[in-house]
């Protein structure tokens, strides 16, 4: 019931890879790694990161990693003005500190307000995430490469095991003002071939979600879009596919709706309404 609403807040969800050096996608599974990798080389159309993003994982060091423990200067005047002058008017209402260690040896630290209480919304993040890498460490005390393979390989999803068809070597997704284009590399008994599709996000009479298929192609070979009720699971309809209900529980009497829906240049517009669940 929840698989298309959960997909569509993962997609929506999912941002640049920052924390990963730009070559990391063989190391760690990250797909988009390598999708952000090819845009900044201009081989496929996409954002064009900060500099500091597209570093590679040779360039990347920990300088405090040989200074532990390491203790923060007293804050320097001139880069805390300038941290505020950035925050302009909204200053008062944030807590920040930054240190700048590209000298290790003389780092400099500005701080606004450091000691103002707030709790920013990733911090249930950062503890779901300090909890699944302790674990690790705990089960793997000597094995680096044991922890990496566990988080290169894992999928962890509401699907179980049938979220990811094995048989899918790499899958690339792109909203546009008229739709989604979506390819995938396929591995067969012959080799491997580009499967691409078009599709429009829509929702029929009961507010359930369906994509309708406008082209299928299997390398450059057009195939016609009925084929996909020969070959779907499911509510699969000549010329659409059915991707679940447009509603989801909330666990307090409540359900959330869809009550529209449109794709735009690397956008996804949603709009969705809370009712009784007796309604």
């Amino acid at each position: 019931m929840r698989a298309a609403l959960v997909g569509l807040v993962v997609l929506l969800a999912a941002g640049p890879a920052a924390a990963y050096p730009i070559d990391a996608w063989k190391d760690t599974g990250i797909a988009r790694l390598e999708a952000f990798r090819l845009a900044q080389e201009g081989e496929v159309q996409g954002i064009v990161l900060y500099w500091g993003a597209q570093l590679y994982t040779p360039e990347i060091q920990l300088r405090l990693s040989a200074r532990p423990p390491f203790k923060p200067p007293a804050p320097d005047a001139d880069f805390t003005q300038k941290l505020v002058e950035v925050l302009g008017d909204d200053a008062d209402g944030y807590g920040i500190a930054v240190i700048d260690i590209s000298d290790p040896d003389a780092p400099l630290y500005a701080a606004h307000q450091p000691d103002r209480l707030q709790n920013p919304g990733s911090v249930g993040k950062i503890m779901v995430g300090l909890a699944w890498f302790q674990a690790l460490a705990d089960i793997y005390p000597d094995d680096v490469a044991a922890r990496r393979k566990i988080l290169r390989e894992t999928i962890i999803t509401h699907m179980g095991e049938d979220a990811w068809d094995g048989r899918v070597e790499r899958m690339l997704m792109r909203f546009e003002e008229d739709g989604i284009t979506i390819g995938a590399r396929v591995r067969h008994n012959s080799g491997a071939s580009i499967v691409s599709a078009r599709a429009r996000l829509m929702l029929d009479e009961q507010g359930d979600l369906y994509a309708r298929i406008g082209s299928i192609r299997i390398g450059t070979t057009p195939i016609p879009s009925w084929v996909v009720s020969l070959l779907g699971q499911g509510d699969v309809r000549p010329g659409r596919m059915r991707l679940g209900p447009g509603a989801l529980e909330l666990g307090d009497g409540r359900v959330a709706r869809l009550v529209a829906i449109r794709t735009r240049d690397q956008w996804v517009d949603v709009a969705v309404e809370t009712v009784s669940q007796s309604q």
